[in-house]
């Protein structure tokens, strides 16, 4: 396969991962408008773990919109066969870490607002895209039967966000319940 078609469904896949997530998110922030996010507080349990709590389960949600997009690229396009499995799931999964780790803070944080989808676009997008591009590299090398290279900076950007999404998200749930 040349770098045309693999950057061609890199970009599909990563594109509609993310348009994935942000309906998952989107869907997240609804039951925290409807008192769901009080009742959980009100349980005792850490923030930390609510927060970790959301994301496992977001993240569950993702990968398996993965997997069916996967089949689906599968069915519709001229998908390259000789892909590495492993490489595709570690960086599937460590995209939707990223993603969805940031996605959980940022769209917890403006849950009341009435600009939501302006706050989004100013707050949330400018720090996905760093991760948007080199996973798309990734992967276009992946779908092109190539090793990729950019694994320190996924993992990098990862543990950075996790950890910063996690410690701050007490002080996003105090403001909002």
């Amino acid at each position: 396969m040349d770098q045309k078609q693999a950057s061609f469904y890199s970009g599909v896949f990563w594109i509609s991962s993310f348009f994935s997530g942000n309906l998952i998110l989107t869907n997240q922030t609804q039951l925290q408008a409807n008192k769901f996010q009080q009742g959980l507080v009100l349980t005792g349990i850490d923030a930390t773990q609510l927060f970790l709590a959301k994301l496992i389960s977001s993240l569950i949600y993702m990968i398996f919109i993965q997997i069916i997009l996967l089949v689906a690229m599968n069915m519709f396009f001229p998908f390259p066969q000789n892909i590495s499995i492993f490489y595709m799931a570690l960086y599937s999964i460590l995209g939707s870490i990223g993603y969805l780790s940031i996605g959980t803070l940022f769209f917890s944080l403006i849950e009341f607002q009435n600009i939501k989808d302006l706050l989004i676009t100013i707050l949330f997008y400018p720090l996905v895209i760093p991760l948007f591009i080199y996973l798309h590299k990734a992967t276009t090398m992946i779908f092109a039967s190539s090793t990729p290279n950019v694994l320190d900076f996924v993992i990098g950007y990862n543990l950075i966000f996790v950890i910063l999404s996690g410690l701050l998200y007490e002080f996003v749930i105090e403001d909002n319940v």
